[in-house]
Order: C-alpha cells, then structure tokens, then sequence
C-alpha cells in the first residue's frame, strides 16, 4: 500500500474513532444519568480535541463502575488511543514534502528518521482493532447493535 494511502486510511479511521468516543460518552450519558439530551451534549462535546473527550469517557467509564469488571483491559484501551492520538497528531501536523520530484515522508523531529512503512501499518492495524474494539463494547450495545458486523477487534469486548 502507498504510504500516502497509509496515511489518509489512518486520519480517516482516527476519525471514526472520534465519533465512536463521541456517541460512547453520549449512550453512557443517556443510560446511566437518564439524559434525554444527547444532542446537547453531543454540542458540547464537539468543541473538544479528541484528548479531552477521551478524559471525559474514561472518567465517565469509572463513576459508573464499568472500569470495575475489568480495569486493565478498559486502562490498556485508553492507553493504547492515547499512543495512537500521539500518532495520528504526528501525521495530521507534521511537515511533508517534495525533493527532487520525490516525496519525502514524514519525520518525527529534525534527527529521527522517516516513519517506515510497516510501523505505520502496524499502528493502523491497532488503531481499527481499538475502533472496533470500542464499537463493539458500548455502541454496539444501542440500536445499531442489530447490524452485521464487518469486522471483529482482535482485543476482547470490554465488560460492560
């Protein structure tokens, strides 16, 4: 896969993530405190990066006690979209370029070398895991959950 290609299939699916957070904090937030108004805080939410929403679904997902069945897979999920934010901030915001009629790819800072292909590959292989992972675990559970699925994480359906 061209590298480009690698890149925009990671900020797009980083978006899907970001809307899975999204209606994840709205479905909480409707279920457990009976909040008729997902719309509203779907406006609030929106005006966020994707760090702080994912404070907000991460304490969310303690004060309801979903963290309780199993804290060290929610943890390591929250972990992992951290690092994954970490890189998708790398590759929405770095600097790219064209030398020679060639593209040069992008670097981490000035002295580390290009971001290789198959680690990126890699990190886009989790970050559709995660995605899916979080889907699975809490959207899944409204009324979408009676669709087909295309795909199913490699990580387990966190305990809800």
């Amino acid at each position: 896969m061209d590298y480009r290609t690698i890149v925009g299939s990671y900020l797009l699916t980083f978006g899907n993530l970001e809307q899975t957070i999204d209606t994840s904090i709205q479905v909480i937030c409707k279920k457990h405190f009976g909040d008729p108004s997902a719309e509203g805080i779907y406006n609030i939410i929106k005006k966020m990066n994707s760090q702080k929403r994912l404070e907000i679904l991460e304490e969310l997902i303690q004060h309801i006690g979903l963290s309780d069945f199993n804290i060290s897979e929610w943890d390591e999920l929250f972990s992992s979209i951290n690092s994954l934010n970490d890189m998708r901030n790398i590759l929405a915001h770095g600097m790219y370029g064209i030398e020679k009629d060639h593209f040069i790819k992008l670097k981490r800072d000035h002295e580390s070398k290009e971001i290789d292909d198959e680690s990126l590959l890699k990190n886009q292989k989790e970050l559709e895991d995660r995605y899916r992972q979080l889907f699975d675990s809490v959207v899944e559970k409204t009324e979408f959950g009676k669709e087909k699925l295309i795909w199913v994480s490699e990580f387990p359906k966190l305990k809800w």
